[in-house]
């Protein structure tokens, strides 16, 4: 699937090419139908539009970190929660070490009493829970975004 996104962005990103390069052409020799159609620079959206999708889709690498799958028991989540749990113990190493960058994903109940996933930094680890800061603002408008909290 992700090959079929890389050839369209190819082909989106060689149509806004060679578009642009015929309006610019066109624009020091042109020719009596570009000097009838050619109406300013609002006509280069849609080959700029080519190529901002296409460069997007050639970098594209499939789905992200943050695109959480909807079925829990998908095998590239059930793979990285057991490499998690495995690796547990380094990361608190890691954590009480003061290493800078150290973050965890958790779940965050909403006020409608949904469980929102959420990435968070961690500052600490005392006790069983990570004292943590949200790393990311919680679709949840009433939720809290500011100051730090416990997770276990």
């Amino acid at each position: 699937m992700i090959w079929i996104k890389k050839c369209l962005g190819v082909v989106a990103l060689f149509m806004g090419c060679v578009i642009i390069v015929w309006v610019i052409y066109n624009l020091f020799s042109p020719t009596p139908e570009f000097k009838r159609s050619y109406f300013g620079i609002f006509q280069l959206i849609i080959p700029i539009g080519f190529l901002i999708y296409g460069w997007k889709w050639i970098r594209y690498k499939g789905r992200g970190i943050e695109q959480t799958p909807a079925d829990f028991k998908c095998q590239e989540l059930i793979e990285s929660v057991a490499h998690a749990q495995k690796t547990l113990p380094y990361f608190v190493g890691e954590v009480q070490k003061n290493v800078d960058g150290a973050f965890i994903k958790f779940s965050l109940s909403t006020a409608q009493g949904n469980l929102e996933h959420i990435w968070a930094y961690v500052h600490s680890y005392q006790n069983g829970k990570f004292n943590v800061s949200l790393a990311n603002v919680p679709f949840d408008k009433k939720q809290s975004a500011e100051g730090r909290r416990d997770v276990s």
